[in-house]
């Protein structure tokens, strides 16, 4: 059985998301918001309200954010203008989600 060579793995930066940066996050996540319209706001609402405005109005609601606060995650780049991840870490208090009632 011949070897394997090793791969390295790419090397990443890291960069908060700033409204400039915006684009970006609209390639990486693609029409439907990442996953069916999350857009980054699963955790932040209630489920109700996540429900009610799935899609587009979660898009809209998260770039609003971006544009108004500190930066709400980070977006990685695996290679120079192509992003390839876009973690939310953020301290925060009991997320809306975390009771199923809410």
């Amino acid at each position: 059985m011949a070897a394997t060579k090793p791969t390295t793995p790419p090397s990443l930066q890291i960069h908060p998301l700033t409204p400039d940066r915006w684009p970006d996050l609209e390639a990486l996540f693609g029409e439907r918001g990442a996953c069916g319209g999350l857009w980054c706001l699963f955790w932040r609402l209630p489920h109700s309200q996540w429900v009610r405005q799935k899609g587009a109005a979660n898009k809209k609601a998260f770039r609003k954010l971006v544009r108004t606060s500190d930066p709400p995650g980070l977006l990685a780049y695996a290679a120079p203008n192509r992003s390839a991840g876009a973690p939310s870490p953020r301290a925060r208090t009991i997320p809306a989600r975390a009771f199923p009632h809410s």
